[in-house]
């Protein structure tokens, strides 16, 4: 018998209706519910057993965030800043646009919940507390709020996921349809076939180590459901789906875990595509029991693995010299926490256009404090003049992740007497992360990373010459030229927490961030932040950060990751 077609389901497109019931157009697919659909038969496709809506509220300052158009939804005698729309959840295409806006939020969400979390530790003193539960917190209140983007389950590819997509929580793959188990390693979900329902799995995520797994990436060796329990494993629930999915050859997500000293969940995810099974059988353990296994194997034509360039890059972090097609091991000549390097793999180009290394902006304008700072002392809620100047909030989780996006973002400085790692001193402490230089096709020189970047994580400082727009006129090349007025920060689904949580949002620190004004050239002296190159759907956005010495006040333009940025990303 022939394999079943792959099982796609249908696009789907949100309505959003005023409170009068007038439709409103909208570009944007963010907002979905389950759609209840059957598999037919081979070759049919699909058909929608039934046309289910949910509707719920949702105010339009949260709506505004995830760039939707409402028109005028305003009733009469009702404030703008309270007014609310009406969303009928209906069936919405799903694209990567839609996935990475979903998990920004969802970082945006998880980051404010282990602010808060940190913040009451710091009030009772109870470490005992310190397991941290802020990424389950926000997977509820995305569940809560509608902000999944799908509740389907659907078999094979998830349009917008790519292989070798990372994630560093279950809660990320659920929110976007890869795997929805919090727990268990196998998804599986019911088919209708010639009108015989069936249990099919569509997803595993398996873990680097389980006793009796090989694992060579194209072939995988999986051990059942039931790993954890002293008994036989059962033909039943997940393990009866693998061998179902068998029978009807079924592709099958695999998604691959390992362990990450560097990051607070010590695991990271990486989905590495499309297998199937082709073999099962039962295998007596080391203690005696029976293991259900199967035998998964990758379909061809996909993209490298993932979990490939993972192990790659870890090999490199721990030996640098092994990295291959390196022209220099470290153009910062020890400026920096972690060597530079500079890789070319598509052309003949040797060496990078001539500039001085520098680490910082040089020659910036300093404002004078019009009274000394009032000395801080580190995490201290109230007698920390930098907590209340950023609006009675640190800017940073305690994992050195920026928490939003503000005007600005004030560090402790000089006057501080917290120590030089304070955690609210994220930008002065030098490069965490093991960035190189590399050759584009069709961009010049590009910057990537060794490590796999956390979402809201420091990348760098812009270094350069601090200038004037005269002096850039009068030159008439910008190209590394930035401006902070030119540059338009762009808006971040970050901004909606506050609303979605129920929060008033922080005060304003006060200080008069129209008055700071950026120029940095780097065309003769600049760092690693001159080799970002532009991008229409950017990984990377920049923050001002200030912080005193000796009186004076240090304006920067900070980078920091908006998403989680895989390794060899650009």
């Amino acid at each position: 018998m022939s394999p079943p077609h792959r099982i796609h389901t249908p696009q789907q497109v949100p309505t959003i209706l005023s409170p009068s019931g007038i439709s409103a157009s909208s570009s944007s697919s963010y907002f979905r519910t389950e759609a209840p659909y059957e598999h037919l038969s081979h070759g049919l496709g699909l058909t929608q057993a039934t046309e289910r809506r949910c509707v719920g509220n949702i105010t339009d300052s949260i709506i505004s965030k995830f760039d939707f158009r409402i028109g005028d939804t305003q009733e009469a005698g009702s404030s703008s800043a309270s007014r609310s729309v009406r969303l009928i959840f209906q069936a919405a295409a799903i694209d990567r646009e839609s996935v990475e806006r979903t998990l920004m939020v969802y970082h945006a969400l998880r980051r404010k919940y282990l602010q808060l979390e940190e913040a009451e530790i710091e009030k009772d003193g109870d470490r005992r507390r310190n397991s941290f539960h802020a990424h389950l917190q926000a997977a509820a209140k995305m569940k809560d709020k509608k902000l999944r983007l799908t509740e389907e389950k659907r078999i094979g590819t998830i349009s917008g996921v790519e292989v070798g997509d990372m994630y560093y929580y279950r809660a990320e793959m659920t929110m976007i349809g890869l795997h929805s188990p919090a727990e268990a390693g196998i998804d599986y979900t019911t088919i209708k076939l010639n009108g015989v329902e069936d249990t099919v799995a569509i997803s595993i995520v398996t873990f680097s180590g389980h006793e009796g797994e090989v694992d060579d990436g194209e072939v995988l060796i999986y051990s059942g459901h039931g790993k954890k329990i002293p008994d036989d494993q059962k033909l039943e629930r997940g393990n009866l789906a693998l061998d179902r999915s068998m029978n009807r050859g079924v592709e099958i997500r695999v998604t691959r875990g390992f362990k990450d000293p560097t990051h607070m969940t010590k695991k990271v995810y990486v989905y590495d595509g499309l297998y199937k099974i082709t073999e099962s059988w039962m295998e007596k353990s080391s203690e005696g029991f029976n293991v259900y296994k199967c035998k998964l194997v990758r379909l061809p034509g996909q993209p490298t693995l993932g979990s490939l360039i993972l192990k790659m890059t870890q090999r490199w972090m721990e030996n640098p010299s092994c990295r291959d097609e390196a022209l220099a091991t470290d153009i910062s000549m020890g400026r920096e926490t972690n060597p530079i390097c500079v890789v070319n793999g598509v052309d003949d180009e040797r060496e990078l256009p001539p500039f001085v290394y520098i680490s910082k902006l040089r020659n910036a304008v300093s404002i004078r404090l019009s009274r000394p700072a009032r000395a801080c002392k580190p995490r201290t809620g109230a007698l920390c003049s930098c907590f209340q100047a950023n609006g009675n909030e640190f800017p940073y989780a305690d994992n050195g992740t920026l928490v939003r996006r503000m005007p600005v973002v004030i560090e402790c400085g000089s006057s501080c007497s917290c120590v030089y790692g304070c955690p609210n001193r994220v930008s002065q402490q030098g490069l965490y992360f093991h960035f190189e230089v590399f050759r584009t096709r069709d961009r010049g020189w590009g910057l990537r990373s060794w490590d796999l970047i956390p979402a809201g994580a420091f990348i760098c400082e812009l270094a350069g010459e601090g200038t004037t727009r005269e002096n850039v006129r009068t030159d008439g090349d910008d190209e590394y030229v930035f401006d902070t007025e030119r540059a338009t920060a762009r808006p971040l689904e970050w901004e909606g927490t506050y609303e979605v949580i129920g929060e008033a949002r922080p005060q304003s620190s006060g200080m008069d961030v129209g008055a700071i004004s950026i120029v940095a050239d780097a065309r003769r002296t600049g760092n690693l932040s001159r080799f970002i190159n532009h991008s229409c759907s950017p990984n990377v956005f920049w923050q001002l950060v200030v912080y005193d010495k000796h009186g004076l006040i240090f304006p920067r333009v900070v980078l920091f990751a908006m998403k989680n940025i895989p390794p060899l990303t650009e």
